[in-house]
This record gives C-alpha cells, sequence and structure tokens, in this order.
C-alpha cells in the first residue's frame, strides 16, 4: 500500500514560508522602530561642532531567540559626559586648590527620547502588525 505524503510536503513548504516572512516582518519592523528613535535622539542631542549628532547610528538587527534586537549607540568619547552630567575641572593655570569645580547637568537625550517615542513606536509597531495580517504575510516594508 502506497501513501501520499505530497499535501504534507506542501504543508511544510509553506510553513516554512511563514516563517521566513515573519523573521523578514521582525527585522524590517525593528530597523524601522530603530529609525524613529534615531530621530528623536539626534534632535536633542546639542549641537556645538555636530560631531556628537552625527555620531548616533544603528546597528544590525540581531535574533536572539524571540527577540530581535539592534543596538543603538554613539561612540563618541564624550557622548556619556552629555547624556549623564560631569563634573568640569575649573580654570587652567590656576593652582588645584584655587579651582572651581561645578556640575554641567546631562542632557538625557538618550533617556528622554526613549520616553518621548514610546507612543509613536507602539503605533508603528501595531500597523506595521496589522499590515502584515492583511497582506496574508507576503507584505515587505
Amino acid at each position: 500500500m502506497k501513501k501520499d505524503f505530497s499535501g504534507l510536503k506542501r504543508l511544510q513548504e509553506q510553513l516554512s514560508g511563514i516563517v521566513t516572512e515573519k523573521d523578514r516582518f521582525m527585522a524590517q519592523t525593528a530597523r524601522g522602530l530603530s529609525a524613529i528613535f534615531l530621530r528623536e535622539v539626534k534632535k536633542r542631542t546639542p549641537v556645538r561642532s555636530g560631531k556628537l549628532r552625527r555620531g548616533w547610528k544603528a546597528g544590525h538587527v540581531e535574533k536572539r531567540g524571540g527577540l530581535y534586537i539592534t543596538r543603538v549607540q554613539n561612540p563618541v568619547s564624550y557622548a556619556p559626559y552629555v547624556e549623564y552630567g560631569h563634573r568640569t575641572r575649573g580654570a587652567g593655570g590656576v593652582p588645584e586648590a584655587q579651582r572651581k569645580r561645578k556640575w554641567v547637568e546631562g542632557q538625557f537625550m538618550m533617556t528622554n527620547s526613549v520616553r518621548a517615542t514610546e507612543a509613536e513606536r507602539k503605533a508603528f509597531a501595531a500597523k506595521r502588525f496589522e499590515e502584515f495580517l492583511k497582506g496574508g504575510g507576503k507584505r515587505g516594508g
């Protein structure tokens, strides 16, 4: 007796295609979310020479388990000091004991951008998911 498993093979191929489309959708959505965040953090970054603002970059999307992760960072050496604040050294050429040190408040450009984009990021992800479902998993973006 011969069995026909061609229907199972077609189902397996369809399921494989859905997984591929889901991964593509998730990666594209993660890139879109990082673009929203980058736009906001750049807008909030103070400009003197422009180096700090130009330093913002989003990395590639990585899949770790069920998560899709992209890292937004600024490799400019003084970025953490602008973000969180710092103490000044005081006037140069003045003896150490007479130098006036003061605290310069942080700009919190990343911290505030996370809060500022929360609603926009949620709406973006919801819209993308709705489009994905309407497209039956075949939608790009």
